[in-house]
């Protein structure tokens, strides 16, 4: 899956929120947010800013070709150190 497609799988789940908002030069801007209480990976408050759609699909392209999209067994490290997780944690 390449990185255009993860970010538009991203954007129909409702993982981003686009909206236009005015720069203080009074000029349009798309801004891509994190839905408010989000608990995904990553920053909560991230916010990307595009002056124009093409702009912005390469900013959540990029943004989305440098996830690491390899599956992870989340807090089983503890108990499995060989899977994943630090020994001696």
């Amino acid at each position: 899956m390449s990185g255009l497609d993860r970010a538009l799988e991203a954007l129909i789940a409702g993982q981003w929120i686009l909206t236009l908002e005015d720069d203080e030069h009074g000029t349009q801007k798309i801004v891509a947010r994190r839905p408010v209480g989000w608990s995904g990976p990553g920053d909560p408050y991230e916010r990307l800013v595009a002056d124009d759609h093409a702009a912005m699909h390469r900013l959540l392209t990029r943004r989305h070709e440098s996830e690491d999209t390899t599956p992870t067994l989340r807090g089983i490290g503890r108990q499995f150190p060989t899977l994943g997780g630090v020994m001696g944690e």
